[in-house]
């Protein structure tokens, strides 16, 4: 063969190789790219979807918000502070992605701490056999009985529980000292521990939603239906709903004021119909949080003399609203202290949108700063729940009365150091505007 057939041969070979290989190629590109406009088709799609829930739910909630602040502020209400709306709008939009993610991630990790304990034992001892008849007692089934199912399911989570929660006790009690010299134990506690704090802190920013949601959905038609006044006045807002979303938790301040802002525009509106016995009393306690923490939610962490002067006026801003709180039991006029309360909330959301997180409120200096305990009645909880935790065995009692004589002790210390500090949220009231027609 001449150097020419050769060179002919080799090229053709070559050519071949390349078709070959160039046809799977731009295959795999054409399938890729309709993929891609696919997932970008869903994608626009699902992006849509969400805009539109949330500005339907952020237009329900400013109607229902509206409807109660406008007959006792006509002049000074939501349609002269359009900052509120869009914070208002761009909340839900972040809301409506939190709220199932945060829904997923608590029941994630309320299965791990469920079966922390559980698993760390599986680990450390081996299984036990299985039965080596495994058919015996098929013979004695009976058929499936719904309610049995369900009351012997009820049954065993309760006693899965209590099972838990006494051997979280009898863990502490025995590392108390000796921590080190089992580490595996001690490690299970803490991770046990630590999984149900995230659980119940997911839980606590996740119910006022739910609440939210089920009150949209269920509202009832009777002027004095639904929640209790006492509950209505006040699901505080401790629970901060949806996700840890930046953008939500920029914007949830100003949702959790307003839901405030709406509860005390209603109780004015029923000053009229119902008696002074009857009369609802709105508390504040949810918007002091919110204010403590709201320059570092909208500012991040400035420089420490500027976060002095911001926590400072926080505190004043504190004291503030417990003055304005305070004159419902003190005016002879308790309507007008609750509209001077609903307008004094509607500014702190208005500036807080604005970015003015150093000026709330004007005319605050010569306030006196409310200081935060938060810190010395979460410590002085602890350390009463330590003490009745390792004490109560020293008493002699039965392990019994002792397991229970903890437990209401514990919840007796909390209540104690936090009095009635955790109400629950007014949240749900923006949503059932209706309820009071």
């Amino acid at each position: 063969m001449s150097d020419v057939e050769t060179a002919l041969a080799i090229t053709t070979r070559v050519l071949v190789l390349g078709v070959i290989g160039a046809v799977p190629a731009i295959a795999f590109a054409a399938a890729e790219s309709k993929v891609g406009r696919w997932r970008r088709r869903q994608v626009d799609r699902v992006r849509t979807l969400r805009r539109r829930l949330a500005v339907r739910l952020a237009r329900h909630t400013l109607t229902q918000a509206d409807e109660a602040i406008s007959p006792v502020l006509p002049d000074n209400g939501l349609h002269t502070r359009p900052l509120i709306e869009q914070s208002i709008t761009r909340w839900w939009h972040e809301a409506v992605i939190g709220l199932p993610a945060g829904l997923i991630f608590m029941a994630f990790f309320g299965y791990l701490a469920s079966y922390a304990v559980e698993v760390s034992e599986v680990i450390r001892r081996p299984l036990p056999p299985p039965n080596a008849n495994p058919q015996a007692g098929v013979g004695d089934y009976s058929g499936l009985d719904p309610l049995a199912s369900l009351y012997a399911g009820t049954r065993d989570a309760v006693l899965f529980i209590v099972d838990q929660a006494e051997d979280l006790v009898h863990r502490l009690q025995q590392l108390w000292g000796q921590p080190w010299e089992k580490p595996w134990d001690t490690a299970t506690t803490l991770v046990f521990l630590m999984l149900v704090y995230v659980v119940i802190d997911m839980a606590r920013r996740i119910l006022p939603v739910i609440l939210a949601v089920f009150g949209v959905a269920h509202r009832k038609k009777e002027s004095t239906g639904g929640l209790p006044p006492s509950l209505r006045s006040g699901l505080s807002v401790m629970f901060a709903p949806a996700v840890d979303n930046h953008d939500e938790q920029q914007y949830r301040p100003v949702a959790v004021i307003l839901s405030y802002a709406t509860g005390a525009a209603r109780a004015h509106q029923e000053m009229g119909e119902r008696s002074p016995l009857d009369a609802r009393r709105v508390s504040v306690r949810g918007v002091e949080r919110v204010v403590r923490r709201a320059w570092k939610v909208r500012h991040g962490k400035p420089k420490p003399p500027h976060r002095r002067e911001l926590k400072t006026h926080a505190a004043k801003v504190v004291g503030a609203l417990r003055r304005a709180e305070e004159r419902q039991y003190t005016d002879e006029d308790p309507g007008m202290a609750l509209k001077d309360l609903t307008e004094m909330l509607l500014t702190i959301a208005e500036r807080y949108a604005e970015g003015r997180t150093g000026q709330l409120l004007d005319d605050v200096d010569e306030i006196e700063p409310v200081t935060d305990r938060t810190a010395l009645r979460v410590a002085g909880a602890v350390a009463v729940f330590l003490l009745i935790l390792f004490g109560a065995p020293m008493l002699g009692l039965p392990d019994s009365v002792t397991g229970s004589l903890q437990g209401i002790a514990a919840i007796a210390a909390v209540a104690l150091f936090f009095n009635h500090r955790y109400n629950a949220t007014d949240l749900v009231d923006i949503f059932r505007g209706a309820d009071r027609k």
